[in-house]
């Protein structure tokens, strides 16, 4: 019994993880929006709730300033930005 419950366990958590982490295409449609200048970064106003939420995650930008589409990128995925799909 224990096996089925555990096995049950792992099949629902594998079927909604995929489901909590942002979706690549909508991080890279939002990243596009806030990358006006299309310079492959984004700075000022248009960063500036995305650089505090990766600060409030503990991560950081090589560069305070600015922050790569990469470094976005990176983050999104992992579900530090409030992405809209």
């Amino acid at each position: 019994m224990k096996t089925i419950l555990a096995a049950v366990a792992f099949v629902a958590i594998g079927a909604v993880a995929p489901a909590l982490a942002a979706d690549k295409a909508a991080c890279l449609d939002q990243f596009s929006k806030l990358d006006t200048n299309k310079q492959g970064y984004i700075t000022g106003d248009g960063a500036k709730s995305q650089m505090e939420a990766l600060r409030a995650s503990g991560a950081s930008t090589a560069n305070a300033e600015r922050m790569t589409s990469a470094e976005y990128m990176a983050a999104c995925e992992k579900n530090v930005f409030e992405v809209k799909k």
